[in-house]
C-alpha cells in the first residue's frame, strides 16, 4: 500500500487533473486506488471526476461531525473518491491536522491512495503532507513553476518528508508564440529529483474539463491518457514485492 502526496509551489499547473486521471488509469489496471482531495481551500478533485455537490465530504470528517465511510464516494471504473466541500463554512470548521490519522484508519482498504493537496506553502498545505508517504511534486517546464516547486521541496526537506520524484506536465512540441519551455534534464537538475512522469499538453484535457468528464473516460487513447498509463504502470511496478526466488535444489 503507498500513500502519495501531489504537491506544487504554484496553482495552475494540472495537479488535480492528474490525480484524477491517474487514479482512474490505476483502478483500471485492478489496483484498488482512493483519491482524497485535502485541497481544503480551492476543492475540485470531485468535480473533475463527476461527483458534484456531494452531500457529505472530507470537511465535515475533519470537523467531527460525519465518519470517513460517509465521505467515500465511487467514481469511474470503481475509483474510490474523498470529495472536499466548496462551502465556506464547512472549510472554516475543517481541522486539517487530523487528516492523517483520518488516512491512516482506512488505508489498509486500499492498494493506492493519491492526496491532491493545497498550492503553495501554508498550514494547510502542511497539514496535508503530513498524512503522505511520499511526495511528486507536479511543475510545468518553465522557469515559475520550477522555482517555486524548489522552495517548496526544500521546506519539505526541512520537515523530513520525501520527495519522491516529479511529473513534468503541459509539455509542448513547439515554441512558436510560447515562452521556451525547460527541457527534462533542466528541470531534473535544478529540483534535484528524477522526473518520473512526462504528461504533453493535449487540447483534449481542456476540453474535457469544459464538459465535466476525466480524460482518461472520454479520450482514453489521447496522448495524456497515454502517459499517464505508463506512470501508472510504473507505480505498480514499483510497489510490487520482488518476486521470490527459491534456490535449485542439489541433486
Amino acid at each position: 500500500m503507498k500513500i502519495y502526496g501531489f504537491a506544487s509551489g504554484k496553482g495552475g499547473v494540472g495537479k488535480s487533473t492528474i490525480v484524477a486521471n491517474l487514479g482512474i488509469a490505476l483502478a483500471r489496471y485492478k489496483q484498488k486506488t482512493l483519491v482524497v482531495d485535502a485541497d481544503i481551500p480551492m476543492p475540485n478533485l470531485g468535480s473533475l471526476l463527476g461527483i458534484s455537490e456531494p452531500p457529505i465530504t472530507l470537511c465535515e470528517v475533519l470537523a467531527k461531525s460525519k465518519k470517513i465511510q460517509h465521505a467515500i464516494y465511487k467514481g469511474p471504473a470503481n475509483l474510490a473518491v474523498i470529495p472536499s466541500s466548496s462551502s465556506l463554512d464547512s472549510f472554516l470548521q475543517a481541522d486539517i491536522r487530523l487528516l492523517k490519522k483520518i488516512i491512516m484508519s482506512i488505508k489498509d482498504q486500499y492498494e493506492f491512495i493519491l492526496v491532491d493537496t493545497p498550492s503553495g506553502l501554508n498550514n494547510y498545505v502542511l497539514g496535508a503532507l503530513k498524512a503522505v508517504e511520499e511526495i511528486f511534486l507536479v511543475v510545468t517546464p518553465d522557469e515559475l513553476s520550477v522555482a517555486d516547486a524548489l522552495k517548496l521541496k526544500t521546506a519539505l526537506e526541512v520537515l523530513d518528508i520525501r520527495t519522491r520524484g516529479v511529473v513534468l506536465n503541459r509539455i509542448r512540441k513547439k515554441w512558436i508564440g510560447k515562452m521556451p519551455q525547460l527541457r527534462k534534464t533542466e528541470v531534473e537538475m535544478r529540483l534535484g529529483s528524477n522526473v518520473i512522469g512526462t504528461i504533453p499538453e493535449d487540447e483534449e484535457i481542456i476540453k474535457s474539463l469544459a464538459l465535466h468528464k476525466p480524460l482518461m473516460v472520454r479520450k482514453p487513447n489521447s496522448n495524456a491518457s497515454k502517459a499517464l498509463r505508463i506512470l501508472a504502470k510504473n507505480l505498480i511496478k514499483e510497489a510490487a514485492p520482488p518476486a521470490v526466488v527459491e534456490p535449485k535444489k542439489e541433486k
